[in-house]
């Protein structure tokens, strides 16, 4: 079977600490885990694709598309069968992805656990391809043609792993002039455009409703800490910490929210204003007296992870019809 070949990525076993004399038992333990996905598969053809694929993936070929795949497993004669099953095939991938979840939270699930979301990007060359379009690209750090997902993962004091994903259609896919496009890459009729931070609120909704993933934390970098419905989506009770722009507003302490008397006999002031003005995060970062503190985050394959932090308890503001509005509660950053 092609599982058993030995042509693993030799970095992938390095990173594993196995030696390449161990390759046989690798292939044991890939054969055993591929198996329990088998219930999601209609045909057993179905489930040799995908197993050829994830050979594939985990092989020393250096390009890992489709076809680079099919030329080494299976010859010319099975490109266009792989090709079919990731377009054509009706396997349940949810029920797939059920079955890893279950998997992933036994080995690692714990109640101080942590949901984190990011994005992730991947170029392309084309144009067909679904939810392709001009628009940043995190990987290469410019705009350019990708295609955008977003993505959940699971972290613990026992490991970390992905849980789910969706991929970001653009708005612009959503116009009379993608119509035949998107029914060429059969994009559900009932879809509707959503932006990252709305896929990503779904997901860690779905993780949470779910009860799979016990967790008390959820982590995001500042394109989903800076947004405040995003926040105000998160569940109650559970703890975020997230990235936040250099000027993002915060204030030191918890002022009163009073409207001034106006300052001239004209206008007067409509809406409440804060006692004090609020401080940029940027200028706790500036500030000579208080001292950053450096802690070890981790210890890394090559030697410890770490970082150089200010803790300031403040109140986080936002503004909101002309005026600051800030929460019961003051948050750490």
């Amino acid at each position: 079977m092609l599982l058993f070949i030995p042509d693993y990525d030799p970095h992938i076993l390095e990173q594993c600490g196995i030696d390449e004399n161990e390759s046989s038992m690798v292939s044991d333990m890939l054969e055993k885990y591929l198996e329990h996905y088998r219930p999601s598969y209609k045909r057993s053809e179905q489930k040799q694709l995908a197993d050829t694929f994830i050979k594939g993936l985990l092989s020393d070929l250096e390009r890992k598309s489709i076809e680079p795949v099919a030329l080494r497993y299976t010859g010319a004669e099975g490109v266009r069968p792989l090709q079919m099953f990731f377009k054509n095939s009706t396997f349940d991938d949810e029920k797939m992805l059920n079955i890893y979840q279950q998997q992933l939270a036994a080995l690692i699930g714990e109640e101080d656990g942590m949901l984190n979301v990011d994005g992730s990007d991947f170029p392309k060359k084309g144009s067909h391809s679904v939810g392709i379009a001009r628009q940043h690209c995190g990987i290469l750090g410019k705009t350019e043609n990708c295609q955008a997902g977003v993505f959940v993962g699971y972290s613990s004091t026992k490991g970390y792993g992905l849980v789910d994903r969706r991929l970001y259609i653009p708005e612009s896919w959503f116009s009379e002039s993608y119509a035949e496009l998107r029914k060429q890459c059969a994009v559900p009729d009932d879809l509707t455009f959503r932006t990252k931070n709305q896929l990503a609120s779904e997901m860690l909704q779905a993780a949470a409703a779910s009860g799979t993933f016990p967790f008390r934390w959820v982590g995001c970098d500042s394109a989903f800490g800076c947004d405040r419905a995003f926040l105000e989506s998160l569940l109650e009770g559970c703890y975020y910490f997230t990235d936040v722009r250099a000027n993002e507003l915060v204030f030191p302490s918890m002022p009163e929210m009073t409207i001034p008397p106006s300052k001239t006999k004209g206008r007067k002031y409509k809406y409440p204003r804060p006692s004090f003005p609020p401080v940029k995060v940027a200028d706790y970062a500036n500030d000579e007296q208080l001292p950053w503190q450096r802690i070890i985050l981790a210890e890394g394959a090559k030697g410890p992870i770490v970082a150089d932090v200010k803790c300031v308890r403040s109140a986080y503001a936002f503004c909101h019809d002309g005026t600051f509005v800030y929460p019961n509660a003051a948050h750490s950053l």
